[in-house]
């Protein structure tokens, strides 16, 4: 588990992923992957390495929460994180994806100068 975000790690991510396309081609079910945040580096150089660390502790908590349990939740490395999501199509996926950016547009995180900022992140839906 990675301990910054609190998901399964990259490398746990690979034997999760790997799993869940085997038992999709078996039973002819879809797996979709996903996600990378937004100039994450401009981030760290503003507001400091500490409001960086706070961001991807609450991304992969937001994750983890708003995806199923079974569903995978991995950081890849840096700011960038995998989503494999079995048993749904890609158009679902991306709803559930656009559903996610919703609430994560509300989240505001606090410099420790004050200063509020938000974080977005790009995604690809891949079937």
């Amino acid at each position: 588990m990675d301990e910054l975000t609190g998901t399964a790690t990259r490398r746990k991510s690979i034997q999760e992923l790997g799993r869940l396309l085997h038992l999709g081609e078996h039973q002819n079910q879809p797996l979709c992957f996903i996600l990378d945040l937004d100039r994450f580096k401009h981030v760290n150089d503003r507001y400091g390495h500490e409001a960086g660390d706070r961001v991807l502790s609450v991304l992969g908590k937001h994750l983890k929460q708003f995806f199923r349990s079974d569903d995978i939740v991995g950081r890849w490395g840096g700011e960038e994180f995998v989503l494999g999501i079995y048993g749904i199509t890609r158009d679902l996926c991306a709803k559930r994806l656009n559903d996610f950016l919703k609430t994560w547009g509300e989240q505001k995180f606090t410099a420790v100068n004050n200063q509020t900022f938000q974080v977005t992140f790009s995604a690809g839906v891949v079937e």
